[in-house]
C-alpha cells in the first residue's frame, strides 16, 4: 500500500522495486532488513544524488538521525555514527533526567530576559560573567523548586 501523509512525505508498504527510487525525493530511508538490498538502494540513491539512510547500517548511510530529546528551545542529540542506535536511544533516555522538563521553563525565561542582558552589560566579557554567575547558582534546580520568581528576580535586578 501507498499512504501519502502531506505532499512532502510518502510512505510505500510493498517490496521494494529499483523503480520507487526517483529523483522526486530527496530523502530515502531503506529499511527492507536486507543487507544486499539495502546497499543496493543506497547506490542507486547515490547515482540519483539522493541522501539515503539504511536504517542500522551505518556503512551505506548518507546521512544518520540521532536520538533527540527536545525541552522547548533546547535540544539535545546522541549519535553513535550509526554503531548502536539502540545505545543512542538508552543514553537519550538517560539524559532525560539530567535535561529535565524544567529546561523547558528555562529556555522560555531566558528567551524573555536575552535581550536585556545584552543592553545591560556592553561588553561580551561582562555578559559572560554575568551568565557564568547565573547558571552557577544552578538555575534548573530553582525552577524545580518552584522558586522561579526568585530566578526572574535575578535576571531583572543584576
Amino acid at each position: 500500500s501507498i499512504r501519502r501523509f502531506n505532499r512532502r512525505l510518502t510512505f510505500i508498504e510493498r517490496a521494494f522495486e529499483m523503480s520507487d527510487i526517483s529523483e522526486t525525493y530527496q530523502i530515502v530511508f531503506a529499511a527492507t532488513g536486507k543487507s544486499q538490498l539495502n546497499a543496493a538502494v543506497s547506490e542507486e540513491c547515490r547515482h540519483r544524488r539522493i541522501l539515503c539512510n539504511t536504517v542500522d547500517e551505518s556503512t551505506y548511510c548518507h546521512f544518520i538521525v540521532p536520538a533527540m530529546l527536545r525541552r522547548g528551545s533546547v535540544t539535545v542529540t546522541v549519535s553513535t555514527s550509526g554503531v548502536s542506535p539502540f545505545m543512542a536511544r538508552e543514553i537519550k533516555d538517560l539524559l532525560k533526567n539530567v535535561v529535565g522538563p524544567e529546561y523547558t521553563v528555562l529556555s522560555r525565561i531566558l528567551k524573555k530576559y536575552r535581550n536585556p542582558i545584552k543592553a545591560r552589560f556592553s561588553s561580551l566579557q561582562e555578559r559572560l560573567g554575568f551568565w557564568r554567575q547565573f547558571f552557577a547558582g544552578n538555575p534548573a534546580r530553582k525552577i524545580r523548586e518552584g522558586r522561579r520568581d526568585l530566578l526572574e528576580q535575578e535576571l531583572g535586578s543584576k
